[in-house]
């Protein structure tokens, strides 16, 4: 009888570590389930915070300005977060490309001052951003930032002084600077205007230069008819570009391509294509379309 009852004591002991073991392990297992779906819901609030940055340009009316800061933040991204192995990086993230399409030459060509582009290329008017050119490292010659961000940059250091101020006011007076013969005689009264009536229009033309180039090839002197004939322009202003080079009108194709980039940075463009990676779930490619100038 004794001997059944120790029997019994060591039974019910085998059975209640039998039952204990069984509970840790369905207590531990109950922890990994809620670890994993912590990490899991970690992992999707970090996937809609990133995607969120991005789908915020999901719209009809972006503007330039913000395109430009969409760019540079995607040129950081890839550089930074990415596997591309243009960058060298280990990170476990595929790269996101933009394409910036301007449909047609009209498009670009409205951006300019005078309807005939010299920033943009109207021959190419779709521009990809997934080819970044970062630190000399560069996929292909496509770049949207190097073409364009880097011209202007640039061009406000060697014309303007690094000073993109004066850059913007020449850009905004670019038609009060610098005009042609017949544009002057057009302001001054048209056809029958009087050449006193003419050289008023021009002493403008030179007071207004000397304001927006105080440290430039000026100031030149209003009194001079050969200082202010520096500054008027050849009737085909387009000429007047390609002959620019030793000449003061290498300041007015300087204008003419800082005024563009003013252009460009109102206009607006809408989202056409907001793509996500299927494995990620993260946004990898963004396109926009051309839509107006405001």
């Amino acid at each position: 009888m004794e001997n059944a009852a120790k029997a019994l004591l060591i039974a019910g002991g085998i059975l209640i570590a039998i039952l204990l073991i069984a509970l840790i392990r369905f207590a531990w297992g109950k922890y990994s389930d809620y670890q994993n779906s912590k990490y899991e819901l970690i992992e999707i609030e970090d996937v809609a915070k990133f995607n969120e940055q991005f789908s915020n340009y999901d719209r009809s009316n972006v503007q330039g300005y913000e395109l430009l800061t969409l760019i540079n933040q995607v040129v950081d991204y890839n550089e930074r977060r990415t596997t591309n192995s243009v960058w060298g990086n280990d990170e476990k993230y595929n790269s996101i490309g933009i394409k910036v399409n301007f449909l047609n030459a009209n498009n670009i060509n409205s951006l300019a001052y005078d309807k005939k582009a010299v920033l943009f290329n109207e021959s190419k008017p779709n521009y990809e951003e997934d080819d970044l050119t970062i630190n000399g490292r560069t996929k292909t010659s496509k770049s949207f930032k190097v073409q364009i961000e880097d011209k202007i940059t640039n061009l406000v250091n060697s014309t303007f002084g690094g000073n993109e101020e004066t850059a913007k006011l020449v850009a905004k007076n670019i038609g009060q600077i610098f005009l042609t013969e017949t544009e002057i005689e057009n302001k001054a009264g048209g056809s029958g205007a009087s050449d006193e009536d003419k050289t008023k229009i021009k002493i403008q033309m030179v007071t207004l230069y000397n304001s927006c180039f105080p440290s430039g090839n000026g100031p030149l002197d209003p009194k001079s008819d050969t200082d202010r004939k520096k500054l008027i322009l050849r009737n085909n202003k387009r000429e007047t570009i390609v002959s620019s080079a030793g000449s003061l009108n290498s300041e007015y194709s300087a204008a003419c391509r800082y005024y563009e980039w003013m252009q460009f940075k109102r206009s607006e463009f809408k989202c056409v294509n907001l793509e996500y990676d299927l494995n990620t779930k993260r946004v990898k490619q963004i396109d926009f379309e051309f839509v107006r100038i405001r």
